[in-house]
């Protein structure tokens, strides 16, 4: 929501957007961590995991209010980089998106021991001395600052944080460094290749990339879902 309300002003340098779109996901973070507290289950995976498709639907909601009263030219540009693209990288873009990358990579490497025992559950961690509250802010905020960076960057290319990770574990990734590791490397290549078959499949024309990631990862999900059951 902070990327496109900054893209609606007229706001489109890659730092300003970048920027934009972090202080869009650290209040987006600070609501469901809210709402999650309030409901008096701050560290429950499925109470986050509710509150945060409560506050999804509130951003988005607001997304559609602030394109309402927005330029046709803006309009597009918002709708075509919500659907996902690699088309508009820049160098400065690119700059941008590795700054805040090697930041928010570095702090998650130092906090690398405490996500894996935050990933045992809240009262496991607690048992074994953690803060969990104060560690699960400092990761999400974090992750938000990762999250901000990259969809500032590409847009919103679903899937990818969900399906990579799950294959990274599957082939043998167990502690939180290896995941990041693996995942980052993994992730990279699917999104390279989604573009390409975005790029080729329809040519001249470009698919959005977030609906070929979807194509992936919505059958990705089908069978984990099967298979657990």
């Amino acid at each position: 929501m902070g990327a496109v309300l900054a893209s609606a002003l007229g706001l489109l340098q890659p730092g300003a957007v970048a920027l934009a779109a972090f202080a869009g996901a650290a209040v987006a973070v600070l609501l469901v961590l809210a709402v999650a507290r309030a409901a008096g289950a701050a560290s429950s995976s499925p109470v986050l995991v509710m509150a945060g498709v409560v506050v999804g639907a509130f951003a988005n909601a607001g997304i559609l209010v602030v394109l309402a009263g927005a330029p046709a030219g803006a309009v597009r540009d918002a709708l075509w980089w919500m659907m996902g693209s690699l088309s508009g990288a820049t160098w400065a873009a690119a700059g941008w998106l590795a700054l805040f990358v090697l930041v928010g990579g570095t702090a998650l490497w130092i906090r690398a021991r405490e996500i894996d025992v935050l990933s045992l559950g809240g009262d496991a961690a607690a048992a074994l001395g953690a803060d969990v509250d104060r560690a699960t802010r400092s990761v999400f905020l974090i992750s938000a600052v990762l999250a901000a960076a990259t969809v500032s960057a590409a847009g919103l290319i679903g899937f990818v944080g969900l399906v990579v990770p799950a294959i990274v574990r599957a082939l043998g990734a167990r502690t939180a460094r290896s995941t990041f590791v693996a995942a980052a490397m993994g992730g990279a290549a699917l999104v390279v290749a989604a573009d390409v078959i975005a790029r080729t499949v329809r040519a001249p024309a470009e698919l959005p990339l977030g609906a070929v990631t979807a194509l992936v990862g919505v059958p990705f999900f089908l069978a984990r879902m099967r298979h657990t059951a």
